[in-house]
C-alpha cells in the first residue's frame, strides 16, 4: 500500500461554518467504510447546527438520504474544482 494510498484511508471529521468532512479512499461495504464514515456523519448532535454533510471519496459521486437531510458524496477532484 502506497503512502498516498493510507492517507486517502484515514478516517477525517472536520466542523467549520456548518460544513462536516468525512475522508475516506472509497465507501466499501466489505470493509465497513461505509457504516464508518456515514455514521460518524449521522451521529452530529443538531446543537453542531450543521448545514452540510460531505464525504470525499476517490472517485465515488451520490447522495444518501436520511432524516436529517442528505450526505453528499463527491470524489475528491471535483470538491477541489468547486
Amino acid at each position: 500500500m502506497s503512502t498516498t494510498t493510507r492517507v486517502w484511508r484515514s478516517i477525517s471529521l472536520s466542523l467549520t461554518r456548518g460544513l462536516a468532512i468525512q475522508v475516506c479512499y472509497n465507501l466499501s461495504h466489505s470493509d465497513g467504510a461505509y457504516e464508518r464514515e456515514v455514521s460518524a456523519l449521522k451521529k452530529l448532535p443538531s446543537a453542531l447546527e450543521c448545514k452540510r454533510r460531505l464525504i470525499i471519496t476517490y472517485d465515488e459521486d451520490a447522495t444518501i438520504e436520511d432524516n436529517n437531510g442528505k450526505i453528499e458524496v463527491l470524489p475528491y477532484w471535483k470538491w477541489v474544482i468547486a
